[in-house]
């Protein structure tokens, strides 16, 4: 198609008076100018085709790495949400059985080896809603267990003990 237009082109050229006389295009001219526009419209299409194609593709990689990152943000929070439940549950059920108050060293003990349980928990703890007590054990970015207790006796402080290994009361380190 397009030749047939360079060639009609060319033929109304040679018989115009434009030029004041009359053009007679030698035969290279007749025979490179439809090449050459016929590979520069090879080259301009797949060029073309070329960049719908690849953004084409990015999209779809872009698509899929959203998918995936949102799957696994929602398995994370899944298993974040799901250890918080189970905590919570164990503590209910320590509770009504009279395990976990915020003033003994069997809670104490018994923070310790949840917390021995589920290591990506930093914090585990619990309070009294009737005098604003609370004991918790906590995981510092170091990864040492620090006992904190917070209580009318220190004036509801933070009193901050390290544990050792078996979940023993060690020496008071912090007050805050």
């Amino acid at each position: 198609m397009l030749t047939k237009i360079i060639n009609f082109m060319l033929s109304s050229l040679v018989h115009s008076k434009l030029w004041g006389q009359s053009f007679s295009p030698s035969l290279r001219l007749i025979l490179v100018v439809p090449f050459l526009s016929q590979i520069a419209l090879a080259v301009g299409l797949t060029g073309w085709l070329s960049l719908r194609n690849g953004q084409q593709a990015v999209n779809d990689v872009v698509t899929q790495l959203q998918h995936s990152i949102s799957r696994q943000i929602e398995e994370k929070l899944d298993s974040f949400l799901e250890t918080s439940e189970s905590i919570n549950q164990l503590n209910i059920s320590a509770v009504k059985q009279g395990i976990l108050r915020t003033q003994n060293r069997e809670s104490e003990y018994y923070l310790w080896e949840q917390i021995q349980v589920f290591p990506q928990v930093t914090w585990i703890y619990f309070g009294s809603a009737q005098d604003g007590a609370f004991i918790g054990v906590y995981r510092s970015p170091q990864g040492s267990l620090q006992l904190v207790i917070n209580d009318p006796s220190n004036q509801f402080r933070g009193d901050y003990y390290a544990l050792d290994e078996q979940g023993n009361r060690g020496e008071l380190f912090a007050n805050l």
